[in-house]
């Protein structure tokens, strides 16, 4: 707890995810999306044709689909296709350079050996996060608490009770005494 999820550490915790889940939550995680069974003919494959604007506009009217047999149909078998066939580089070359051949004698340079030692680590060590549930990398964030308490006063419900009658009185005498006393600071200054 207490960690924050960024993209450095994402990797660990969806391996874990990855290595805890079971078929069924991946099977009935699409059945919920809509995506599973897959029906190839529930996709609008005339959006997949380039055509020209004038041609759209007709097409609008229409609104038709069609199937995944007649879009092959019409761009043809696409599961094997190859897309750029290969560049024939070595046709016409003539390998043989009789005119200009050389020998050179190959030699190495004598290298001493060096150390390099660095005073601080230039990498540092992580901890493989594979054991550790979710929620330590989950941040929940503190809830705002109120700022302020409303004063409400529960009153009798029935106005001719005398407990109603009371608190009336007792807020008119409070009232009073606001008022005399603010009178009194007013005295005071002048």
């Amino acid at each position: 707890m207490g960690e924050v999820v960024t993209k450095l550490n994402i990797a660990s915790i969806l391996k874990c995810v990855i290595e805890e889940i079971k078929p069924d939550n991946i099977i009935n995680g699409f059945k919920t999306c809509g995506l599973y069974p897959f029906d190839e003919n529930a996709i609008n494959y005339t959006k997949c044709l380039a055509t020209n604007n004038k041609e759209e506009e007709e097409s609008k009217e229409e609104n038709k689909m069609i199937s995944l047999k007649d879009f092959e149909s019409i761009i043809g078998d696409f599961s094997n296709i190859e897309i750029q066939s290969p560049i024939n580089t070595t046709t016409n070359v003539n390998l043989s350079n009789e005119d200009n051949v050389t020998t050179v004698k190959l030699t190495t340079t004598p290298t001493k050996n060096i150390d390099l030692y660095l005073s601080t680590p230039s990498t540092t060590k992580d901890k493989p996060h594979f054991n550790k549930s979710i929620n330590k990398y989950l941040q929940n964030l503190p809830v705002n608490k109120r700022k302020f308490i409303r004063k409400t006063e529960k009153n009798p419900y029935v106005i001719t009770s005398e407990n109603f009658r009371a608190s009336i009185e007792r807020r008119e005498i409070e009232k009073q005494q606001k008022e005399n006393e603010t009178i009194e600071r007013k005295r005071k200054r002048d």
